[in-house]
């Protein structure tokens, strides 16, 4: 439970100081009128536990660690803890454009659902200067993050192509977009190594239809199509490069 602990008492609070820092209004619980403290969830422990099951799978393997949509930063936060207690010579990539969506496709929209500002430069949250700022919260090493951390802003198109990843232990897909999961796939998933795993955050996702249609089709007619398993204790889906 200590580390459960620590990710509590860790990550949200660095997360409400930058947000309001930056002039965001986050979401508050009330519980028959009163105010509700804003608590790591079970939801979110779980999916440190689902990160840090990941990373034992991929122990022996040798290569990065990715992970494009950075989001809030919540999902970056946990790879930076992992990453730095696994004690190993590899880096954690974060990619996001750091300013919002880029134009959504037809395959992004879904009438029967409500979206979450699917627009060009909607979810955009943070910049990159407020990730260093978290990883600082939750005294990630300095050293870790000097030498083992790359933060890469830009649209994927544009950005992946000249980054430098060369191989890869791990990839997170928190990208929403058919046409970003298209871009992230086509560049990295050849780099992914042998007994490396893709995790998808959109598989299953009504709000963001585009991303499962942008997986499916890219594995159509490969064997890895039949090879994406859930993790039920998250819901969400991730592939063993063979």
């Amino acid at each position: 439970m200590k580390i459960l602990q620590k990710i509590n008492n860790c990550i949200i609070p660095p997360i409400t100081r930058v947000a309001k820092k930056r002039g965001f209004i986050l979401p508050r619980r009330y519980k028959k009128g009163e105010k509700y403290e804003q608590k790591f969830s079970r939801d979110n422990i779980d999916k440190f536990l689902y990160f840090q099951k990941m990373l034992n799978r991929i122990a022996d393997v040798e290569g990065d660690i990715v992970e494009c949509g950075i989001g809030r930063g919540k999902t970056f936060q946990m790879l930076a803890l992992l990453a730095e207690r696994e004690e190993k010579e590899r880096r954690l990539w974060g990619f996001d454009s750091f300013e919002g969506f880029p134009e959504p496709s037809d395959e992004d929209r879904n009438n029967f659902v409500e979206n979450r500002d699917i627009r060009r430069g909607g979810w955009h949250k943070m910049n990159e200067s407020d990730v260093f700022d978290l990883l600082d919260f939750i005294k990630i090493n300095k050293d870790f993050v000097n030498n083992n951390i790359r933060i890469v802003k830009g649209f994927f198109e544009k950005s992946l192509p000249h980054a430098g990843v060369q191989k890869i232990a791990l990839l997170h897909l928190d990208v929403d977009l058919y046409s970003s999961y298209k871009d992230c796939l086509n560049h990295l998933f050849p780099k992914i190594a042998s007994g490396g795993v893709v995790l998808f955050d959109e598989r299953e996702s009504e709000v963001y239809p585009g991303g499962k249609k942008a997986i499916d089709e890219f594995f159509h007619g490969t064997p890895y199509l039949h090879k994406i398993e859930k993790d039920r204790s998250v819901s969400r889906h991730f592939l063993v490069k063979i």
